[in-house]
């Protein structure tokens, strides 16, 4: 397999590209030029609801219940029929009333109160953190995975990946969000980045897909025959380990359709970035076929796994393993580059929310109580790359 300081040097060019392509955006918008004033790239951004979970962790998902995974894909699709209505009014409330976060939208429902904004970001706080924890510890993983840990590189990177990736995704994360103060909070060169990794990141799901369906096995049928023979057949169906599927099914629904509006990093994109509201109608085309192309070869990447003998607890790996196993490390390192890609957009995109709303809701009404904090007023953006830190910390 590949040794660490490769993959550190493919990190450090593909992050650095997509910083140069951010930066550029953002020269051209000083211009007056809005590159990310695109209804294309708008529909590709709301794709960030696909973090590392829809790219590992649903084939994982798929191995251990079956179609459940299918319900994360089939709320939003679902939800998308009333964005025409719901998302439109949000965006008009956003322009109106200059919203920023959801926490600020949340507390100008109740006459900006301080108090319930403040609420809203340690919620959102509390709940997004594990969520980038574990995007984070799903990179260094699938690091592990794909570099050969028995032969060590000269700098000895292997032992200290997980610094150098958290480096990496601390500088790229100002430089994108938090490099300059927006009283907007829209960042089009982050746009931009982020719609190229969601493109990244299904063309790759797209190709080890293919790989695993049709060349590894010879279709969908050839699949679904062997799972119909063996152990599995069980996971064909919609039924779960509950004794109450039907209801596990709408409680998924229900959080998914909630969740890819109502994710602060989803209100953000879908609502703070948006540009112009036309944009909605080709997300409502656009997003819900990036799903369907996302979950297509989910269930044939998890069965073909089973099927292969690998191990369930190995599940949420199955797309890095197969090619490895089937002799194809080009394409492990591609998948592992297009899980590096939903990981890394999902963790910027939170990253920048929560830094907004806690420097808004927590540290200015902090400094407003106490007169000692005054200077800090005048070190705001400072400020929020400090939060960033902490956060991972």
């Amino acid at each position: 397999m590949y040794d660490p300081l490769t993959i550190i040097i493919l990190f450090i060019f593909y992050t650095g590209c997509l910083v140069l392509v951010a930066l550029r955006v953002e020269q051209k918008a000083v211009l007056g030029k809005s590159l990310a004033g695109n209804p294309v790239v708008y529909s590709l951004s709301l794709a960030v609801y696909c973090s590392s979970w829809a790219y590992y962790g649903s084939v994982g998902k798929a191995s251990a219940s079956g179609m459940l995974f299918l319900a994360i894909y089939i709320g939003p699709a679902v939800a998308v029929i009333l964005w025409w209505k719901v998302l439109r009014k949000l965006v008009r409330i956003k322009t109106r009333r200059r919203i920023t976060s959801i926490a600020d939208f949340i507390s100008a429902r109740y006459d900006k109160s301080s108090v319930l904004a403040a609420l809203a970001t340690i919620i959102a706080l509390v709940g997004t953190l594990p969520y980038i924890a574990i995007q984070f510890k799903t990179i260094i993983s699938t690091f592990s995975i794909i570099t050969n840990q028995t032969s060590h590189s000269v700098f000895n990177l292997g032992q200290h990946a997980d610094i150098i990736i958290l480096g990496l995704l601390v500088i790229s994360t100002i430089l994108f969000g938090v490099r300059r103060l927006d009283p907007t909070e829209r960042h089009e060169g982050m746009i931009i980045a982020l719609a190229i990794q969601c493109l990244v990141t299904l063309i790759i799901f797209l190709s080890v897909g293919i790989f695993v369906t049709y060349f590894v096995y010879d279709g969908f049928f050839d699949i679904f025959k062997q799972l119909s023979e063996s152990q599995f057949k069980r996971l064909a169906g919609i039924g779960t380990a509950h004794s109450s599927p039907y209801i596990v099914w709408t409680t998924y629904l229900i959080l998914a359709m909630s969740g890819v509006i109502f994710f602060p990093r989803q209100f953000h994109v879908a609502v703070v970035e948006n540009s112009d509201e036309k944009h909605i109608l080709t997300a409502m085309w656009l997003f819900p076929l990036y799903l369907f192309l996302m979950g297509i070869f989910v269930f044939p990447i998890a069965m073909g796994g089973l099927l292969k003998g690998y191990p369930l607890w190995k599940a949420d790996n199955f797309a890095v393993l197969i090619p490895i196993y089937q002799g194809k490390p080009l394409l492990a390192l591609l998948v592992f580059i297009g899980g590096f890609s939903a990981a890394a957009g999902m963790i910027v995109i939170s990253s920048v929310t929560l830094s907004t709303m806690i420097t808004n809701h927590l540290l200015l009404p902090l400094v407003g109580c106490i007169r000692r904090l005054s200077f800090l007023e005048k070190e705001l953006l400072k400020c929020k790359w400090a939060w960033w830190h902490l956060s991972f910390c």
